[in-house]
């Protein structure tokens, strides 16, 4: 198993002693991103041990980035059933990587005492942390998912119904979880800060729409075959024109990389976007 210390992020994992209240029902409810502990069929188990089996815990998980003071910790929520979705993933693309990692096991009974939760808060707790500590576990795309897939595809949702203020009130705490998590690709946080773009423009913030579309376009780089490349500099483009900014370079790197690599009409911006975290 490649193990390395870690000394750029490092990630906490705290419980909150939740009773979501749709379970006892049979149902079994998502966590709405971002939020606190007050989110409507939710309310903390008050003056009691043990809870009743058919509850949901769920998890707190802080990112934060040591070394330095980090005003953008992330935090999310995550349910025993997320972690067991994530072994089950992980087993099958590194079985050799994580033959070391235990992952905690789930017991039939006392699931909910005092006791079981701090040790399950911990055992959680050292398995993220020897997740995160193999380079490739904590790059793939199974481990990034988990810490910020629920959230982006909330976001993406709202987007698509046109909610473009709550997309963005997600998308804002997303990003610097992504970019303490892409940082060895940053290409990867290209589609959330597209995603950001469509929604200020659509709310007619073109100053932030542009700020934010160059931030991608840094992701980006010299990547012309990128299926982003193109539909980012068009609305670039549109935009520098709007804000009174130089829009012919952006068109003038737009059709030079058309002309090197022809291709049909393609899709805008905003179709683009619309398609992602579809299922």
């Amino acid at each position: 198993m490649e193990v390395e210390n870690s000394y750029c992020t490092q990630i906490w994992i705290n419980l909150r002693a939740w009773h979501i209240l749709g379970a006892l029902d049979g149902g079994d409810p998502q966590p709405s991103a971002w939020q606190g502990p007050n989110r409507k069929h939710q309310h903390r188990a008050q003056n009691s041990q043990v809870w009743d089996l058919k509850s949901t815990q769920m998890y707190q998980i802080v990112v934060i980035q040591t070394g330095s003071f980090d005003s953008n910790k992330a935090i999310l929520e995550r349910r025993y059933s997320d972690f067991e979705a994530l072994q089950k993933k992980l087993l099958k693309t590194f079985p050799e990587e994580i033959e070391d990692v235990v992952f905690p096991k789930k017991h039939l009974m006392g699931n909910f005492t005092e006791e079981m939760i701090s040790e399950r808060k911990l055992a959680l707790k050292e398995y993220l942390s020897l997740l995160y500590a193999i380079r490739c576990v904590r790059r793939s795309r199974e481990f990034i998912d988990f810490l910020t897939r629920p959230e982006l595809k909330e976001a993406f949702g709202c987007l698509r119904a046109g909610q473009y203020t709550k997309a963005l009130d997600i998308l804002v705490h997303v990003v610097p979880l992504q970019e303490k998590l892409t940082a060895h690709c940053p290409v990867m946080l290209v589609p959330t800060l597209c995603a950001m773009l469509v929604c200020h423009r659509d709310l007619e913030r073109p100053a932030e729409a542009f700020a934010v579309g160059e931030r991608a376009l840094q992701c980006l780089q010299a990547r012309e075959s990128h299926r982003y490349y193109a539909p980012l500099l068009d609305a670039m483009a549109r935009l520098a024109y709007t804000l009174g900014k130089d829009f012919v370079s952006l068109q003038e790197r737009l059709e030079e990389s058309q002309l090197r690599k022809p291709a049909p009409r393609g899709f805008t911006l905003k179709e683009l976007t619309v398609q992602e975290y579809l299922c």
